[in-house]
């Protein structure tokens, strides 16, 4: 953002001051350096591909497919609030944590339908938003916490039938349900303590560690039944 702030002056002999983000950019491509170098020649081979979506109408949350597995959530009250563009990209985030998280020394392709989150992840930012490059630098921050590459790819609204048709709430079932908090502290304080929640979801987990149904960003695994 501000290299286009200052391209629109016109002089190229002007001065240009770093401003705090500015810095903190700078600041964050010297700790990274060494881990990330620029994209390799040699490119890695891709293990996943994701379909996302994202929709503030309706179900208002995000859907995503990876290998014929849907999986789909609301988004919070908190996050309803921001543009499109932000949840299109978050939706992304959400759903390489879900389906990524695994992974590692390959290449991810995600296709999102939302042209503004392609080029945020490709460009690792946005000259025009702030929120979109912030998170844009977590999801590579992320990527190479996990040596993965990232390829962001456009998917026209009429071929991303099967992401659009979970973000907008196809995926039915009764993972958003949960025992009333005032319930369940009784019940812990009768049996308990729990140390982790079973059949939960992003938004519903009632501790900090849980297993979800499906694929989740932030489940330690899913499919409950079959962890140890």
């Amino acid at each position: 953002m501000l290299k286009t702030k200052f391209l629109r002056v016109g002089n190229y002999e002007s001065h240009c001051s770093l401003d705090h983000d500015a810095r903190n950019e700078l600041n964050c491509w010297v700790k990274n350096l060494d881990f990330c170098k620029g994209r390799s020649l040699i490119p890695k081979p891709v293990s996943l591909v994701i379909t996302t979506d994202a929709c503030n109408t309706g179900h208002r949350g995000w859907g995503a497919v990876c290998n014929n597995v849907k999986i789909s959530e609301k988004f919070s009250s908190f996050e309803l609030k921001k543009h499109i563009n932000v949840l299109g990209l978050l939706g992304a985030y959400l759903a390489l944590k879900s389906f990524a998280r695994n992974s590692s020394d390959s290449s991810i392709k995600i296709r999102i339908d939302n042209t503004s989150a392609v080029a945020a992840i490709n460009h690792l930012g946005s000259p025009l938003s702030p929120e979109l490059t912030a998170l844009a630098q977590d999801i590579w921050s992320w990527a190479m916490a996990h040596n993965l590459n990232i390829i962001a790819e456009h998917n026209p609204g009429a071929k991303n039938i099967k992401a659009d048709a979970a973000s907008r709430g196809s995926v039915k079932d009764s993972e958003d349900w949960k025992l009333d908090p005032v319930i369940f502290s009784r019940i812990s304080n009768l049996w308990g303590p729990f140390s982790i929640d079973l059949f939960a979801s992003h938004h519903n987990h009632q501790f900090c560690s849980f297993f979800s149904w499906r694929p989740n960003p932030s489940a330690l695994a899913f499919i409950a039944l079959i962890q140890d």
